[in-house]
C-alpha cells in the first residue's frame, strides 16, 4: 500500500495565490526505462562508512529509503533523487566526480516542480 505524505504546493485561483494541502504519494513500485522497481522504506540505511538517506540498485531493480534518517517531505525527494540515478545508470551516463551534485540538484528540482505544479500537470 503506499504511504501518503501530505506536502503542500502553491496555486493560482482568481489571480490570488493560495496555499493548499496535497496528497504526495511514496509508491510500492515505480517504472523507470520500462523496467519495474521496488520502492522499499527502510529505518537504517548505510554504505558501510556513513548514513545514506537513499540506494539504487539497479541490478535487483530496488530503491532503498531510510525513512529513519528523513522528514516524510525529506524522503519524497530522496526518491527523485535516487530516480534521477536510475536514469543516468540506465542510459550509460557517468557524470564523474559531479555526479551527486548534479543529481541532488535535479532530484530536488524535479520534486519542486511537481510538488509546485500538481494542479496544472494532472487532468481533472
Amino acid at each position: 500500500m503506499p504511504r501518503i505524505y501530505a506536502g503542500s504546493c502553491r496555486t493560482s485561483r482568481g489571480g490570488v495565490d493560495v496555499r493548499m494541502q496535497q496528497r504526495l504519494i511514496m509508491p510500492d513500485n515505480l517504472r523507470i526505462n520500462g523496467l519495474d522497481y521496488a520502492v522499499d522504506m527502510v529505518e537504517s540505511l548505510a554504505d558501510g562508512v556513513q548514513v545514506c538517506y537513499g540506494k539504487i540498485w539497479p541490478g535487483k531493480t530496488k530503491i532503498e529509503i531510510n525513512a529513519g534518517a528523513q522528514s516524510s517531505e525529506r524522503t519524497l525527494v530522496t526518491l527523485w533523487h535516487e530516480v534521477v540515478h536510475a536514469i543516468l545508470i540506465h542510459a550509460g551516463v557517468d557524470l564523474g566526480d559531479d555526479e551527486e551534485r548534479i543529481v541532488e540538484a535535479l532530484g530536488l528540482g524535479i520534486y519542486q516542480v511537481l510538488a509546485d505544479n500538481l494542479d496544472e500537470l494532472v487532468a481533472e
